[in-house]
């Protein structure tokens, strides 16, 4: 073999080895952002996942962060383990006298409980679950623990920022495609606090790019997407700076009206959809 052809085939082995090194440390991220483990929680509970009840991605792949709220009063007097063992528990049973059907497993994927903590709960191989009628497909869901009434605190928005910057970087979701549950279906979810932690956390870009289109960009080092900013800081790390491309991809969320046209298009119940319950609180009721 010709040393050029050595040199070539050993400068793809080295791209290769540091794409796969940084697709590890960006899947470790979103674990490093993690207080409870999936395999800690199920193990406490056996709470092993209903294969037969989940719907896999159809394309394979994340497309969106849905951050949801759980609808229910915060509670400091369990432990994050017992919140997933009990949501796994209400999420994979029947509930006599009413319309709550069986769940594959609990029905997001990460859960930020009223401390700032957050757990691991369904794989992200799988579509969420819903009480609402809306295209998942794509989908990774956060809920944050709490009611409209209580509204978000500042350890749980520090740890749903991270959470978001993390997923961001690791299934590269432009922040056009950060939304909440109540931009797919009818429902008030995630309640005002938590829409405009939402909102804030995508006008970060917005500053820190100074306008510009913004999109996370997970191969450049900090220094490389730093923007500096007197107001926001250095936020950077997650997001590249285009030029305006018109509203195809614009910063509000809708893409240019893509959302509405994705759900009025393709809209559709989950296979095992319930309806919610009336004043049902598993944290209180188990």
């Amino acid at each position: 073999m010709a040393l050029s052809q050595i040199l070539r085939t050993t400068a793809l082995s080295l791209i290769t080895l540091s794409l796969l090194a940084s697709s590890l440390a960006r899947a470790d991220e979103v674990s490093d952002q993690m207080n409870v483990s999936s395999s800690k929680w199920r193990a406490a509970c056996s709470g092993a996942p209903l294969a037969s009840r989940l719907e896999r991605h159809s394309t394979n792949s994340v497309k969106r962060i849905t951050i949801h709220y759980t609808d229910t009063p915060k509670t400091y007097k369990r432990s994050l383990t017992e919140k997933l063992c009990i949501l796994f528990k209400y999420a994979t049973t029947t509930i006599e006298g009413t319309k709550k059907v069986l769940w594959g497993d609990i029905p997001y994927h990460f859960y930020i409980s009223s401390d700032g903590q957050a757990g691991e709960a369904r794989n992200t191989a799988y579509q969420v679950d819903s009480n609402t009628a809306y295209h998942r497909d794509g989908h990774i869901a956060i809920v944050v623990e709490g009611s409209q009434n209580d509204g978000i605190t500042g350890a749980q928005k520090k740890k749903l920022f991270a959470i978001i910057g993390a997923l961001q970087r690791k299934f590269e979701i432009p922040s056009s495609r950060i939304a909440t549950h109540k931009d797919f279906a009818s429902t008030d979810c995630p309640g005002p606090s938590v829409l405009a932690a939402v909102s804030e956390y995508k006008n970060i870009g917005n500053k820190a790019c100074k306008g510009l289109v913004c999109a996370p960009k997970p191969h450049c080092s900090a220094t490389q997407n730093l923007v500096n900013n007197a107001k926001t800081g250095a936020c950077c790390a997650i997001w590249k700076c285009e030029a305006k491309k018109g509203k195809q991809q614009n910063q509000e969320g809708d893409e240019g009206g893509h959302i509405h046209a994705e759900n009025q298009a393709k809209k559709k119940s989950s296979r095992w959809a319930s309806k919610p319950i009336p004043g049902w609180n598993p944290f209180e009721n188990n």
